[in-house]
């Protein structure tokens, strides 16, 4: 059984993907400072490819709270 009140509940959930969803956004802007920045192929081949990983993971984030947000407790 769950103990936590669905208040609590959905509030860590909602604050867990808040954070992600701002390391997500910290990695994006590394990666585009990286790619502006790189001459050579190697760094621009990685950074452009953790890029579309982690606006996917971002997105899938977003979409997490949204459907959160939805179905919140009163």
């Amino acid at each position: 059984m769950n103990n936590q009140k669905p208040l609590q509940t959905y509030k860590s959930k909602q604050t867990t993907v808040i954070i992600t969803s701002i390391i997500f956004m910290l990695f994006i802007i590394s990666d585009i400072r990286t790619i502006l920045s790189k001459d050579e192929w190697l760094p621009l081949a990685l950074a452009g490819g953790s890029l579309i990983i982690f606006i996917v993971f971002l997105m899938i984030n977003i979409k997490s709270f949204i459907h959160n947000y939805k179905r919140r407790p009163y």
